[in-house]
């Protein structure tokens, strides 16, 4: 299903977005 497709997609964009935020503050409070 292509819906299946775009809800895997955006669920690995939002693990990326928030590992990169996560990352961002880890090296600002450093």
């Amino acid at each position: 299903m292509i819906a299946r497709h775009v809800i895997r997609s955006l669920g690995s964009a939002v693990v990326l977005a928030a590992s990169g935020v996560a990352v961002s503050a880890l090296s600002a409070s450093v």
